[in-house]
């Protein structure tokens, strides 16, 4: 049997196939990483098309007629967008400053040219007068100028402040229920804003902190979406139905978990000083369980091989000279798909120190043992997982899509003796099964649970996260992928062993 597989790995090695595919992986490798720095460097500059949009309006604002109401409002917005673009040339695109432009500024702008155009009804803020306006922009202007960022952020903690000893006094005069209910989860969501601005100051995290600023974001969104979850539904691990008494979709079971995953997990990095930037460990952990290019290269080597390997003996008339030397037919099949394997994992191997060396160099090596943060469903915890083990970990979850996909090129392979319609068949039961598991999850079709693409990828079980579909466990789909790869072999072999040979 030793012999079998070694010699059944020198055809494999002597093939080319195998390494014009390992070539292209790292051709878009190399492509992909490229693209990346163009982009951060358009990015990084923006005022190309910054100048390109601002000269564009110009030229429209020519031609506006400022004579009727509709003109000045047109001419109004034209000149505030303009003067917003310049603003942002004049920081920058990804400076902090641009965040305040955007968030502070823009309304103001708009608001002084409607003063100033005779538009005053339009104005949102009615109670400010033109002095007031052009006084908070002046103030607004001179803090971006001075590079003070930290004085946006105490006024912002102070509003919120205010505003939440005026929430928390009305809920004390409120008796009514509804009433009640709103001004509580106003008063959550103010708490929750008031911490992310508490964290700006204490951590100096300025606005538009690459590394930072987006956790306090996805700490604020997702915080803000699990207290509309909680006022809205009675939740807790056995129960969950709408306040009115409504079903808690099942899509919306796992749709609150992934909140409360995101939520602990930006959390969790923001108290422990942990950047967002993307590691090493990160990049490949997405690429082999995240749908990457990583795992459909290594289906895409998988098909090549097992749908080719006995196929290609009926086409080249080698079968007959394999069958006479004396071995079994289940052992010559056999050592034929241990072979395809074992040039599976060292696919894999390669595949990995090329994904390593291109993320090293655009993370930085200094990444490739920055730990994986989990949310832990079970435990109600985060977890900091090896970067290496939760990949490794990851890979072996998703072992039975890649075997079963390769037993199913290697039974069409086998038994129609044709590779191209082995790997056609096999890619296309890959594609379609995305869509059938979308549309399984949607409508919760329950008895189609034992459909074997549900079950063949078990990441989704990572640490007690819901199934795809409502009452699936993990000993369930490893169960349905146990019957489907023996099924698939049993017939393979079967198939093999009786076939009839001396027509070929």
């Amino acid at each position: 049997m030793f012999k079998l597989i070694k010699n059944e790995l020198i055809k494999i090695f002597s093939k080319k196939a195998i390494y014009v595919i390992l070539i292209i992986f790292l051709l878009l490798s190399i492509a992909g990483m490229a693209l990346n720095k163009v982009i951060e460097n358009i990015n990084n500059s923006g005022y190309s098309y910054i100048d390109q949009e601002i000269a564009g309006m110009k030229e429209s604002l020519k031609q506006v007629n400022k004579a009727t109401e509709e003109g000045k409002e047109e001419y109004s917005y034209l000149q505030s967008h303009i003067e917003y673009l310049e603003l942002q040339k004049k920081y920058g695109t990804n400076s902090w400053q641009s965040t305040i432009v955007s968030n502070e500024l823009y309304d103001k702008i708009i608001n002084l040219n409607y003063y100033k155009n005779g538009l005053v009804e339009y104005v949102k803020e009615n109670d400010v007068t033109l002095e007031e306006l052009q006084k908070e922009y002046d103030d607004i202007i001179k803090k971006l100028d001075e590079g003070d960022w930290k004085a946006f952020a105490k006024t912002d903690l102070e509003k919120a402040k205010t505003q939440l000893e005026f929430t928390e006094n009305e809920i004390k005069g409120n008796m009514d229920t509804d009433t009640l209910n709103a001004l509580k989860q106003e008063a959550e969501v103010l708490r929750l804003k008031l911490q992310v601005l508490e964290w700006r100051l204490e951590k100096d995290i300025c606005y538009g902190d690459k590394d930072y600023d987006m956790l306090l974001t996805q700490y604020e969104a997702n915080g803000s979406s699990l207290i509309n979850y909680n006022y809205t539904y009675d939740i807790n691990e056995n129960n969950y139905n709408e306040k009115e008494g409504k079903d808690y979709k099942y899509s919306d079971k796992k749709r609150y978990q992934e909140t409360l995953a995101e939520y602990n997990i930006a959390k969790y990095k923001i108290e422990n000083n942990i950047s967002s930037k993307t590691t090493v460990s990160e990049t490949l952990l997405t690429s082999f369980t995240g749908g990457g290019e990583g795992i459909l290269f290594v289906i895409i080597i998988a098909l090549m091989l097992t749908g080719g390997i006995v196929s290609e003996e009926f086409n080249k008339g080698t079968i007959k000279l394999l069958l006479i030397r004396p071995y079994s037919r289940r052992k010559i099949l056999g050592s034929k798909i241990i072979a395809c394997f074992i040039t599976l994992l060292f696919s894999i191997l390669i595949i990995t120190i090329i994904q390593t060396i291109f993320s090293g160099i655009m993370y930085g090596f200094d990444t490739i043992n920055a730990p994986i943060i989990e949310y832990n469903y079970n435990t109600n915890t985060v977890v900091s997982v090896n970067g290496i083990v939760s990949m490794l970990i990851g890979l072996l979850q998703m072992s039975p899509l890649v075997i079963i996909l390769s037993l199913i090129a290697f039974m069409i392979g086998t038994i129609c003796a044709n590779t191209a319609v082995a790997i056609v068949v096999s890619f296309l039961a890959y594609f379609v099964s995305s869509i059938v598991n979308s549309l399984v999850m949607e409508f919760q079709i329950k008895w189609l649970k034992i459909v074997p693409t549900l079950n063949w990828d078990l990441t989704q079980y990572t640490y007690g996260k819901l199934p795809t579909v409502e009452g699936m466990t993990l000993g369930f789909s490893i169960l349905i992928c146990a019957i489907t790869i023996i099924s698939l072999l049993v017939i393979t072999f079967e198939n093999f062993a009786r076939k009839n040979i001396k027509n070929v």
